[in-house]
């Protein structure tokens, strides 16, 4: 369970960090691996994940189609463009971070990518199921992942005039290849996905892609969080 499951406004906060970052990747340079998309939001035309090849070729996952080819260059204007093998062609400002990949287009939203371990994490889907805990100063939470391809998640998310808001999502979720994908039970238009690192003694490492880094979720118990900080001790209308 990552940042994703906040309301946009938190969301947008958390993002800035990559506003102030530039990319490090030249004209003509690369940007090899593979993305996967870490929010997408019914409506929004996007890839579901950009496999960048040395050769300057690609291959991208698109409206539930996978592997469809094509070429990509970074241009002299620092800008990255992606050729279909059809012709068409998007063009994205693009900001490449150690493991994170942000990719815009004027007006339209800023798409955040994660970049998949080569090879993949190896855990298989058993390996990956209970309750994890996430602590962070802007919101707590926890999902648990069940065998039976389930989950649900409860959060707080601590808001800016001191009162906290509490909420609990269910769905259900899918494992490849160390991508959870999320699907929320109350929304059709929105689907999510964590790129698992490893799991350990310590609990389940993920990528956050907000904050370019990996974090920890720790093992707990049930879905019950632990009470707000002080600060935030009362909860907000809903």
């Amino acid at each position: 369970m990552k940042t994703h499951w906040i309301p946009a406004l938190a969301l947008f906060f958390l993002s800035a960090a990559f506003a102030a970052a530039d990319s490090s990747v030249q004209p003509g340079g690369s940007i090899t691996g593979r993305y996967v998309l870490v929010e997408h939001v019914k409506g929004v035309d996007a890839f579901d994940g950009i496999d960048f090849h040395p050769d300057k070729t690609c291959t991208v996952d698109y409206d539930g189609s996978n592997g469809i080819g094509g070429s990509y260059e970074i241009n002299k204007d620092g800008t990255l463009s992606i050729t279909m093998i059809d012709g068409d062609q998007l063009t994205y400002h693009f900001r490449r971070m150690k493991i994170t990949l942000l990719l815009s287009q004027y007006g339209k939203d800023d798409l955040n990518y994660d970049l998949v371990p080569d090879p993949p994490s190896k855990l298989a889907f058993q390996d990956v199921l209970g309750a994890y805990l996430l602590r962070t100063a802007q919101w707590d939470g926890i999902t648990e992942i069940t065998a039976g391809h389930t989950f649900r998640a409860h959060i707080h998310t601590y808001n800016q005039d001191g009162t906290y808001t509490d909420m609990n999502f269910s769905g259900k979720c899918t494992y490849d290849n160390g991508v959870i994908t999320y699907l929320p039970d109350d929304s059709t238009d929105i689907l999510q996905r964590d790129v698992v690192i490893r799991h350990d003694a310590k609990g389940l490492w993920v990528i956050d892609p907000y904050n370019d880094d990996v974090r920890c979720e720790a093992p707990a118990k049930n879905l019950d969080l632990p009470p707000p900080p002080p600060q935030y001790s009362k909860p907000a209308s809903q």
